[in-house]
């Protein structure tokens, strides 16, 4: 009798596994388009994960270019010094000044003139290797310090960033004496 209800039950799961067996031949719509759901999200998020680190790179690249400028700028300083450091001073606000065309002369140019040159040569590099770029030179006659700064439009928003604070720009600040 044992035998009898053993062979049933085993009748009766082999019946049960036809029945599971028929329900699942293949994927259901619904299966499908969960799947189709899941790997678009993923697709989504991939994307999102690439757009973020060329966003990062294109922001280390700009804040590399802007340290390389501020560095050129405090160069150039240190490397017109006039008699005993005194042309320091001369580089307040050059960078707003116009080419004075010494260069190309055969005279030559005079430190303060060089100075208005470095700071015309340098405010153009700026705005052309960096978006929207400018900078500024604070030199500071109580502490012999010098303040160098360079912003750029980090996100590419359009803000002018040649004035230095402008919200939304990124600035880069160096401080030396020279």
């Amino acid at each position: 009798m044992r035998h009898t209800v053993v062979h049933q039950n085993r009748i009766i799961l082999r019946d049960r596994e036809k029945l599971s067996l028929s329900r699942t031949d293949g994927f259901s719509l619904l299966e499908s388009l969960i799947a189709l759901v899941v790997f678009s999200i993923g697709f989504l998020a991939l994307t999102l994960l690439m757009h973020t680190s060329l966003q990062n790179t294109n922001s280390a690249f700009y804040r590399s270019v802007a340290t390389e400028q501020a560095y050129d700028m405090a160069d150039r300083i240190r490397a017109n010094r006039g008699a005993a450091g005194a042309t320091v001073v001369s580089y307040l606000g050059v960078e707003d000044d116009a080419d004075p065309g010494c260069i190309a002369g055969a005279a030559g140019c005079t430190a303060a003139q060089l100075a208005q040159y470095d700071g015309w040569h340098w405010n153009q590099t700026n705005a052309r290797v960096l978006p929207s770029g400018g900078g500024r030179i604070v030199p500071t006659t109580a502490t012999g310090k010098v303040t160098v700064t360079v912003s750029w439009d980090d996100d590419r928003t359009g803000a002018g960033c040649a004035v230095v604070g402008t919200p939304g720009c990124m600035s880069f600040v160096v401080e030396f004496i020279p």
